[in-house]
């Protein structure tokens, strides 16, 4: 079953008598978005190609310090504009790919997703994301030391020329419980607005 039926099913409804989306009105989304982040995130972070590829990151970045961080993020940051080869390769990985089929197959609700290891790096992502490194920001940092759902603000994204709003979720091991990366997803609220 397609995310997004799994979605209008968990309660979009709610949604009718929610305004129009602004910048300034995250609040107003609030409530539908933990509900996303409570069941379809959710279920993505449960994925298994989702754990399975962040468990292997995790085996390699196990133990790098913030020196080697930093170098991967000015990497990636430098390639960027030219899809350089790390780019490239993340893209083009399987996670990233599978990634991508989630974004496509949710008809404009997800303008992005992307998973990140357990030190903040980059595991997979559907589109190219500005930071390798989301390890100073609230979307890793929040779930990762609370073991909660984390809702950033609404902005308004050039790349989907949309408003979005980023949900991220922990990611467990199965076996373990213990806690080994994030799933976050960029929420376009405006087809949240429409879904009635």
């Amino acid at each position: 079953m397609r995310l997004f039926n799994r979605i209008a099913k968990a309660g979009a409804v709610a949604l009718l008598t929610l305004p129009i989306a602004t910048a300034s009105g995250a609040d107003d989304f609030t409530g539908i978005l933990t509900e996303l982040g409570n069941t379809a995130i959710r279920d993505l972070a449960n994925d298994p190609q989702v754990i399975s590829a962040v468990q292997t990151q995790n085996l390699t970045t196990y133990g790098y310090d913030q020196s080697q961080i930093d170098a991967l993020d000015t990497k990636w940051a430098n390639q960027t504009a030219i899809n350089g080869p790390m780019v490239a390769e993340t893209l083009g990985n399987p996670l990233s790919q599978h990634l991508l089929a989630v974004v496509e197959d949710n008809r404009g609700l997800f303008a992005e997703v992307f998973v990140t290891d357990h030190l903040g790096l980059n595991v997979g992502q559907s589109h190219v994301t500005s930071d390798y490194w989301q390890g100073d920001e609230p979307k890793w940092d929040v779930p990762m030391h609370t073991d909660d759902i984390h809702i950033g603000e609404i902005n308004f994204d050039d790349s989907s020329q949309s408003y979005v709003a980023h949900v991220s979720h922990p990611i467990h091991d199965p076996d373990t419980g213990s806690l080994i990366g994030v799933i976050v997803v960029g929420v376009n609220v405006e087809v949240l607005a429409d879904l009635q």
